[in-house]
């Protein structure tokens, strides 16, 4: 069989010869390079599962969620101040954000703030730095940290930035994904540079790369491992069963 060249990121010693043995025994009407393309499929689509997001709907909201946690917009993410029971009060703050009158908002909430709605909370200018300080070594916001900003536009922006980068991680994977024959979704897919592919699959030896430079996936090591792993006792449950198939036949089972 002649060489072909495929790839991916982590080397994975066991898995290789996991599955450079259950090309060579397997039994079907399929070529051995059809045989561990097939399971290459299967191994990579294990490990985008176990990479968030499950959907893009999903990830704008957990993206949504953990920015919340992190540092809230004072008018509300529309800017009505919509929590400001009174009438002429939420008119005046309405008119400060349209204006950018930034230090007026400041000075309503310093007035009302510590009984009001965000009693408790400090308000501080937006940055990017209030999300990136909250978030845990897992890139994650966990607890609520109590921030208000007044910048409702640049929250609302960012917030954009953020939910637009969904599917980066998944995406990462997308070229080890072509390379088997695997589809994905466009919003995976479209951040297929993220990512590249190298391995060599040849008679008795069977070695490759799974490549993906996302820096949106925490314990990325863990997960391809866990992937591999349930790949690779599939395989060895594939042939137990063969075999056992194969030994009933011949009367053994009996």
């Amino acid at each position: 069989m002649a060489g072909i060249r495929l790839n991916f990121t982590i080397e994975a010693e066991s898995f290789s010869r996991a599955l450079a043995n259950y090309a060579a025994q397997v039994q079907n009407d399929k070529t051995r390079t059809e045989i561990v393309r097939d399971q290459m499929r299967l191994a990579i689509r294990g490990i985008i599962d176990l990479t968030p997001f499950e959907t893009l709907a999903q990830g704008r909201q957990a993206v949504h969620t953990q920015l919340l946690r992190a540092v809230k917009p004072y008018g509300g993410e529309d800017g009505s101040f919509s929590h400001i029971e009174n009438d002429g009060l939420r008119a005046r703050l309405r008119s400060y954000l349209a204006s950018s009158q930034f230090e007026k908002i400041k000075d309503v909430f310093a007035k009302i703030g510590s009984k009001g709605y965000y009693a408790g909370f400090q308000m501080l200018d937006f940055s990017e730095q209030l999300h990136h300080q909250a978030q845990s070594r897992r890139g994650r916001v966990e607890t609520e940290q109590n921030i208000l900003t007044p910048q409702v536009k640049e929250w609302q922006m960012y917030l954009e930035r953020l939910q637009g980068s969904v599917g980066r991680a998944r995406g990462g994977w997308a070229q080890s994904a072509e390379a088997v024959g695997l589809e994905l979704p466009m919003w995976i897919a479209r951040w297929r540079s993220g990512g590249a592919v190298n391995a060599l699959i040849e008679p008795g030896s069977v070695t490759f790369t799974f490549i993906n430079r996302s820096i949106f996936i925490p314990d990325y090591r863990d997960k391809v491992e866990v992937a591999l792993a349930g790949r690779e006792k599939a395989m060895a449950e594939d042939l137990r069963r063969m075999y056992a198939g194969a030994a009933t036949h011949a009367g053994f089972g009996r």
